[in-house]
């Protein structure tokens, strides 16, 4: 007589294989170096208020095609700050150190990056990378120039505030010349003044990967 097969050993060994199946490795997310992540301001900032240290807090941006979670917060600290002069116009520099996600939070490094057309291009899956190189690193700078308000984001050629600039304006209107900017010369440069929901991008200076639970940096 054949034995009897026991119902309940089908489910049991189903049961045993379940940590083995969870622990398998979560599929990681690589976000090279040089992308750009378009972001918005979480607060606003100004340049005759703000001091080096503050920190500042950024949002992925609802157009931004990066891969990052919308949710995903990027944190960083003032790095420079001059008020607007009669001989120069306010300043601002970013740097970021930190990405908050869902699932905690991990060290990044970032700086800011204009998203003009001259600065960034598109790769094959549509994320935004920057076009610099290495010596150009941390150069890029909020300025007090553009119409009602708002700042040019682009590089300073050393500390030389009206020396050769180039970059994209922030909070005006588009075809904006930078030729018009001069005229403050005459009467005064103004503050940076960016307000809440501006938007502008983060190069990231190093890879950064990402998992389902926790995210974690190469």
């Amino acid at each position: 007589m054949l034995a009897k097969k026991n119902p309940i050993l089908l489910p049991m060994a189903a049961l045993l294989l379940l940590p083995m199946l969870s622990s398998a490795p979560a599929q990681a997310q690589r976000l090279p170096e040089g992308t750009v992540v378009k972001v918005r301001l979480l607060d606003d900032l100004n340049s005759e208020t703000a001091r080096v240290g503050d920190r500042v807090r950024v949002q992925v941006a609802d157009t931004d095609r990066s891969g990052l979670p919308l949710d995903s917060v990027f944190v960083g600290r003032v790095t420079e700050a001059r008020r607007a002069s009669k001989s120069a116009p306010g300043v601002i520099n970013l740097s970021f150190g930190a990405l908050e996600r869902a699932g905690g939070w991990q060290p990044v490094s970032g700086g800011l990056h204009s998203l003009d057309d001259k600065f960034v291009r598109e790769d094959a899956s549509g994320r935004l990378v920057g076009k610099r190189g290495t010596s150009d690193k941390d150069r890029q700078k909020f300025l007090g120039y553009g119409a009602a308000g708002g700042a040019l984001l682009g590089y300073v050629l050393g500390d030389d505030l009206n020396g050769a600039l180039k970059g994209g304006l922030l909070g005006a209107v588009a075809g904006y010349l930078y030729g018009e900017s001069q005229k403050k010369k005459q009467q005064g440069y103004q503050n940076v003044d960016l307000k809440e929901g501006a938007e502008f991008g983060i190069y990231l200076n190093r890879p950064v990967t990402l998992r389902d639970s926790v995210a974690q940096r190469l």
